[in-house]
């Protein structure tokens, strides 16, 4: 694993992926605790929702946001950082579960490249995981409701960041539906676990839902696999850590694509240019077992080079950068 580790950090920097191609910038000393520093930045981005009005205000959260959580992985920061993850992650449970959908789809950003996204028929789970490295991750009552709530699970690739064997077993055990690789998690077997890597044309069924998969790569390192939802009347994609640019002509020859859940380092302006999404919506910021991490900034950075933010013209790709907790809608 170290030596994964160390293959996927030097592919990232040799591609500029870590940090947008430039040097991080300087965070000014902090002089609040983590905690104090955290609950700042959430109620910066509490006061100024996701629905691509407040950019510049969001900005200035998301920032102070990474701030808080560039610190050295000390007692205190686990601490700080665990309790406040925690607290959004009982956030969006309550959300999601009392949230109506009657059009489009509801997406709420979780751990990682994981999301939930709820349509008037379903709701579905993306890399699902409950979190690491801070000392309190979703608590085991989280992770029962979440359960309980997705109809079906989504996993990218193998990679531990994006699979939690904790959340699929019991998923499983309940009977909901798991869509894998078929290179991975082989213990889960039996009606409720379907095993995917590339579905042509033809979509297969999950819980009610038209699904294609298309296959991928992460850097040669892995497979994985980039799922196409039909939800409702929205197209939603799942890149995972995919770096492989030929999967998307062929899924822009078949889609229009309405929201992309991209990964915020491998290369988003490839997969913007290629598919035209209707909405963009970032991962991967601050996962915390990576060797080289990416954060809000980079995500920014990205965005400005790509020119996606607004003010936005009338059939350009709009974009949403959210933090633990957060949801967003579309349209």
């Amino acid at each position: 694993m170290t030596h994964l580790r160390l293959r996927i950090a030097t592919a990232l920097s040799a591609k500029g992926l870590a940090t947008g191609g430039r040097e991080a910038p300087r965070m000014a000393p902090r002089t609040k605790s983590v905690a104090a520093s955290l609950s700042a930045a959430q109620d910066g981005l509490d006061a100024h929702s996701a629905d691509g009005t407040n950019w510049a205000a969001r900005r200035t959260a998301l920032l102070q946001m990474d701030a808080a959580l560039r610190g050295r992985h000390s007692r205190k920061w686990k601490r700080a950082v665990g309790v406040h993850y925690q607290r959004q992650m009982h956030k969006a449970l309550d959300e999601i579960a009392s949230v109506r959908v009657d059009r489009g789809v509801r997406i709420w950003r979780m751990y990682n490249m994981g999301f939930v996204v709820k349509s008037p028929r379903a709701i579905i789970g993306f890399d699902i995981h409950p979190g690491w490295v801070f000392r309190t991750p979703m608590t085991a009552a989280q992770q029962r409701r979440l359960t309980g709530l997705l109809d079906a699970a989504f996993v990218s690739h193998w990679h531990p960041d994006h699979l939690s064997r904790g959340i699929l077993g019991q998923m499983h055990a309940a009977g909901k539906t798991l869509v894998l690789s078929s290179t991975f998690a082989m213990e889960l077997r039996g009606d409720n676990v379907i095993r995917m890597r590339n579905t042509g044309g033809a979509p297969a069924k999950v819980a009610g839902l038209d699904v294609w998969c298309y296959p991928g790569w992460q850097f040669r390192l892995a497979r994985n696999n980039i799922y196409v939802v039909h939800m409702g009347d929205m197209l939603v994609m799942h890149q995972g850590d995919n770096t492989l640019r030929s999967p998307y002509a062929a899924i822009a020859r078949r889609h229009s694509i309405d929201v992309l859940l991209a990964n915020c380092w491998a290369n988003p302006a490839q997969c913007v240019k290629d598919l035209k999404p209707k909405l963009l919506i970032t991962a991967h910021e601050h996962e915390f077992r990576h060797v080289v991490r990416s954060h809000f900034w980079c995500s920014f950075s990205e965005l400005d080079k790509m020119g996606v933010a607004p003010p936005w013209a009338p059939g350009v790709t709009q974009a949403r950068i959210l933090s633990w907790g957060e949801q967003t809608r579309w349209p």
